[in-house]
């Protein structure tokens, strides 16, 4: 009889464990998102405000996870908590993870360098990697300049001034640059050793054009550690003979930087002022620190850039209809209804009543606000 009864008791057990296991699988949710690392702490982080247990990744993979990085996480949502399963980092970083790659060896420095970057894959200022170099040209002694994604035309025999900017808009300071693989004389330049977090620095040097001149290239290579990570970026710009043609096609220069001074309609960004119309909506909302990139028209008259199109780079800024909306940073300033803004939607709505909010795509943050005068 008392055989009997243990026996019972176990296949109840038995039972009850199933059941619980049951309801524990039918309450995980498939899900899929993309967003901004905010916090990581061991084996959790918290993406655009949701929080994702990473207990089921290789070690590996931890090992390459930091806050301010974007990637796509795959799993299921049990509660309000993301089991992750698949975790995508940015391409620069690592090829897409996969559940038989994060059994991998321990990735080394080495190893994430390769396949060798390329000039085609960090030709624009936000790679990913977050240094931005960007190339001026002019071929009147600084009266007007020409940006390396514009027509840059000059004749043979010119002297042309070269102005390159470096940006660093990573989160990590980027270390031990290195510019010996630039095409042109940059030893009067005071390159620092380390650049951080926000920080520039730009050099101008004078070249002469031969006088049989027909075209020339020219590169700006630099080389540099961040995170303990080497890394090579380069931008380049391709000097052509002027056809005397007298072709204008209003845009003379594009720039993406910070925004160091404000004063009036006009903004400055690396010395070079950038006028907007007086009732462009956007002045109500710039601030100092914002990265834009601006495309517009040099005035000849005066050294100034006409701002024709304005993108926020590092905010979600929305117009519509003269009115604007600017991503706080937090949950307050809710957005109108005629505002995407995916980031502030991600971070702070309430998906079915309660919970922490999530998105289902995209990222969050870093949206990009259009203007023009």
């Amino acid at each position: 009889m008392k055989r009997t009864l243990i026996s019972l008791l176990i296949v109840l057990l038995l039972a009850l464990t199933l059941m619980v296991v049951g309801a524990q699988d039918d309450s995980a949710t498939p899900i899929e998102f993309s967003g901004i690392i905010e916090a990581i702490d061991g084996t959790t982080m918290t993406v655009s405000g949701l929080t994702v247990d990473l207990s089921t990744l290789d070690s590996t993979v931890l090992a390459v996870l930091e806050s301010g990085m974007e990637v796509t996480v795959s799993g299921s949502l049990d509660g309000t908590v993301v089991i992750a399963v698949i975790i995508i980092l940015p391409s620069d970083i690592t090829p897409e993870v996969t559940p038989e790659a994060t059994q991998a060896p321990e990735v080394t420095p080495e190893t994430t360098q390769a396949p060798e970057v390329t000039p085609e894959a960090t030709q624009e200022p936000n790679d990913g990697i977050g240094i931005s170099i960007q190339i001026f040209i002019s071929v009147d002694d600084g009266t007007t300049w020409v940006s390396s994604d514009s027509d840059v035309a000059a004749d043979a025999g010119d002297d042309v001034l070269v102005r390159f900017v470096v940006l660093n808009l990573n989160s990590s300071t980027f270390t031990a640059i290195d510019l010996s693989g630039t095409s042109i004389d940059i030893s009067l330049c005071d390159i620092p050793d380390s650049l951080a977090t926000g920080d520039d620095f730009d050099c101008t040097v004078t070249i002469t054009l031969e006088d049989d001149f027909d075209s020339q290239a020219l590169i700006v290579v630099i080389a540099g550690e961040l995170d303990g990570v080497i890394i090579t970026i380069s931008k380049d710009v391709d000097i052509h003979e002027d056809d005397d043609n007298g072709d204008d096609d209003g845009i003379v220069i594009v720039i993406e930087g910070p925004v160091t001074e404000i004063d009036g309609t006009t903004i400055i960004i690396f010395n070079f002022s950038i006028v907007l119309a007086d009732d462009d909506p956007l002045l109500t909302v710039i601030q100092i620190g914002d990265i834009l990139r601006i495309e517009g028209d040099w005035d000849d008259d005066n050294p100034v850039i006409i701002a024709i199109v304005i993108i926020f780079v590092n905010v979600d800024v929305f117009i519509f209809d003269g009115s604007v909306w600017r991503d706080p940073g937090d949950c307050s300033g809710a957005p109108p209804p005629w505002a995407p803004a995916n980031g502030w939607r991600q971070r702070c709505e309430t998906p079915r009543g309660g919970g922490s909010g999530r998105g289902s795509g995209g990222s969050s943050g870093g949206g990009r606000g259009h203007g023009s005068s």
